[in-house]
């Protein structure tokens, strides 16, 4: 590994505040970083737009320019407004960047790479605080400045309508979270450079939502040179935007479910809290509006219409869906298992029901996913082998969202859909291509996390990979975790420096090759791994199918009423 520089402070320079005078902007006053790590610098709630709040409502960002110096940047400016997260404030006004640094590159010549992170959350929830930034600042040996920003979400960020179009100072609609997004990274091309950070090596990175997001700037003409490093964690859910039309009839639905027949309604007579949907019965995505975003990411990206020459690493974690499945299987059976005919049911509900292609059959899926030829742990836990079967068919290649069509390939949040990702970078174009597997349960030291999701300490879902990638160290503990913890922080932060994910005695990562479809399994024992789920994944290219979680609890609670469930290969109605 690296060796881990330490800045040599005295208590006298500790014990002063950090200060940062950004040329045009202002002066910002800092804070030691916590954790520990005493030799970072953060600088928190740093506004780059002006409030999106009353005419800015619904439209694209506009740049906030000087604030009232010295500027307190001692705290996380409020969450953009979304149901929970009850520990933040929460605010339209909520468009500020966190930055961490360390203290030696406040003075420093040398310019180190930057690291901006995008959260997840569907586009509906999340914030920079959510993440302890510093501590990947602190996994990379202090060779990198870590940011994140706040972006509009929900309906705040993505809804759109022909009368919003209309009223926009670009002509676009549906895409301000996006534009929240982008403009961050202008503010960091223009200023990082005062906290010691390189504008010319920024790699943007997100997980989940975020990812689709990073996926979506690739494609974006408007987002071109604002980046040279991209990374995708679980990126490939959906086709990373939505038609116009689909958002046009949720704009209609909340006009209706708040009592506003235009616009102005919308805009003068409601508040925040009044717009934001009940829960997640409405999930807002970026949108196909003509003008900030012409296509979807997935189809620009196999047009060859995109920056072909940022670096990519991208990749996904082993069981993804068992994070969504478990939860649902749980509420509508009481149970963590399925029986066989459940399972039968499932795979006819999503393969026969989800698929407009007849030209294959539940009998030869059931073949590919068979514990003779796949792979399966050992320890089956607390799931029975039907419960696993499931995951992992979702997980390899069921697309999600109302918007993701049969036509547009995988969309698998697995292997395959990372696979089917990388392979359309590569055929794009992209050189530097770098595809891993996140092979590691959760740290379980967060209390209650298996309440919500149960029977999640045998499986490796979704987001699982966050506090490894951050080093969370309130939950990263055993030496296990510790270790792998390290790796893939050296792995993020060396691609972001170098463009190639390396560490001085970490296994060498091979750039991905579309003949063998070589990636890294980021496991206890790091290794990389050629034509893993091969057979499945060239199956589900074929072969896409829609997924809807709301089907599946549909489809158990149907079973489990009627008594009526199809069972067998040819889909025969037996009473249960």
């Amino acid at each position: 590994m690296m060796a881990f520089r330490a800045s040599v402070l005295s208590t006298a320079a500790l014990a002063q505040q950090p200060s940062v005078d950004v040329t045009g902007l202002g002066v910002l006053n800092g804070l030691v970083a916590g954790y520990g790590h005493n030799d970072i610098a953060g600088f928190l709630g740093i506004p780059f737009a002006k409030p999106p709040v009353g005419a800015l409502r619904w439209q694209p960002p506009v740049p906030f320019g000087a604030w009232q110096s010295p500027r307190d940047a001692t705290k996380s400016g409020d969450a953009c407004i979304q149901h929970g997260a009850p520990k933040y404030g929460l605010s339209e006004d909520c468009l500020t960047l966190d930055i961490f640094t360390p203290v030696a590159q406040l003075t420093s010549d040398e310019k180190f790479a930057v690291m901006l992170w995008i959260y997840g959350g569907a586009d509906t929830s999340g914030a920079t605080q959510d993440y302890p930034l510093d501590a990947l600042v602190a996994g990379s040996d202090n060779q990198v400045l870590v940011a994140a920003m706040n972006y509009r979400l929900s309906v705040f960020g993505f809804a759109a309508s022909e009368e919003i179009q209309a009223r926009t100072s670009d002509g676009s609609a549906g895409n301000f979270g996006l534009q929240d997004q982008r403009l961050a990274m202008v503010w960091v091309r223009d200023n990082i450079g005062a906290f010691g950070g390189d504008s010319g090596r920024v790699t943007i990175f997100g997980e989940s939502a975020g990812a689709y997001n990073v996926m979506a700037h690739l494609a974006l003409p408007a987002s071109v040179g604002l980046f040279q490093r991209a990374i995708m964690e679980s990126a490939t859910y959906n086709a990373g935007a939505q038609p116009f039309s689909d958002a046009e009839k949720d704009y209609a639905k909340m006009k209706k479910r708040v009592g506003c027949q235009d616009l102005d309604c919308l805009l003068n007579h409601k508040n925040a809290t009044e717009l934001l949907p009940n829960g997640l019965k409405i999930l807002y995505y970026p949108v196909v509006d003509g003008v900030a975003l012409e296509h979807s990411a997935d189809v620009s990206i196999r047009q060859g219409h995109y920056q072909s020459n940022v670096d990519v690493l991208l990749g996904s974690n082993r069981d993804e869906m068992g994070f969504f499945i478990s939860p649902i299987l749980s509420a509508s059976l009481h149970r963590q298992n399925l029986t066989k005919i459940e399972l039968d049911l499932l795979q006819h509900f999503f393969i026969g029901h989800g698929s407009k292609d007849n030209l294959f059959t539940v009998k030869e899926a059931k073949k590919l996913y068979d514990p003779s030829v796949y792979d399966y742990p050992a320890d089956l836990g607390s799931h029975n082998q039907e419960w696993w079967t499931l995951v992992r068919m979702a997980t390899d290649g069921f697309g999600m969202g109302d918007f993701v069509k049969e036509e547009t390939g995988v969309f698998g949040l697995g292997t395959c859909g990372a696979r089917h990702l990388a392979r359309d970078l590569k055929a794009g174009g992209t050189a530097n291509v770098f595809q891993y597997l996140f092979d590691k349960q959760y740290p379980f030291n967060l209390p209650g996390l298996d309440d919500i999701i149960p029977g999640s300490k045998d499986f490796v879902g979704h987001a699982f990979e966050i506090p490894y990638v951050f080093g969370y160290e309130s939950v990263i503990q055993d030496d296990s975790q510790k270790k792998l913890s390290g790796a893939m922080a050296k792995y993020w932060s060396s691609f972001a420096s170098t463009g190639r994910p390396h560490g001085e005695g970490l296994p060498e990562w091979p750039q991905y090759d579309t003949d063998t479809d070589t990636l890294m399994r980021l496991a206890d024992d790091i290794h990389t791994e050629s034509n893993l789920r091969s057979a499945q994944c060239d199956f589900w290219e074929k072969h896409p199918v829609h997924f809807d979680p709301a089907i599946l609890s549909n489809a158990v609670d149907w079973c489990a009423q009627t008594k009526i469930c199809p069972s067998g290969d040819d889909a025969t109605l037996v009473v249960v």
